[in-house]
């Protein structure tokens, strides 16, 4: 609940700024113009694939403490689980997407700033998950216990 308020009003802010302030977003920011391309894929390459392999481990473990215990207990977080992997495959073809339009688009400051905040909402949409299931890691063997 927390990831999705913190994804709302950062959307929400950067929205603002590329009307606002479009300079700040725009291919004008050396990094954003430069990150927002083939280099966006490359990092989001490396950690769907972490974030995949980790969300699988996940499943696979509360798959075995519920045949273990012959119950099951943890249907909420294996389709929380299910989610987050669901959702960082999405944002990666949204990704692509987004990388692939970006040359066609009109070059004026507004719409490259809009375009690279979707590219900044995609990357922190993306550490909130590993966040996400990092926690879930962490906090399994605490709801296993009970």
């Amino acid at each position: 609940m927390l990831s999705m308020f913190v994804i709302i009003s950062l959307s929400f802010s950067l929205f603002v700024v590329s009307i606002c302030a479009p300079w700040v977003l725009s291919d004008h920011n050396k990094f954003l113009s430069d990150f927002v391309n083939q280099e966006l894929l490359a990092f989001l390459g490396i950690t769907v694939t972490i974030s995949l392999a980790s969300g699988t481990n996940i499943f696979l473990e509360l798959n075995k403490m519920e045949e273990k215990i012959q119950k099951s207990i943890f249907k909420k977080s294996k389709k929380c689980v299910k989610f987050s992997c669901y959702f960082l495959i999405a944002l990666m073809m949204f990704s692509v997407f987004l990388v692939t339009i970006k040359p066609l688009t009109p070059e004026n400051e507004i719409c490259r700033a809009l375009i690279n905040s979707f590219g900044l909402i995609v990357v922190f949409s993306n550490i909130l998950i590993m966040l996400d299931l990092t926690m879930m890691i962490f906090s399994v063997e605490r709801d296993y216990d009970n």
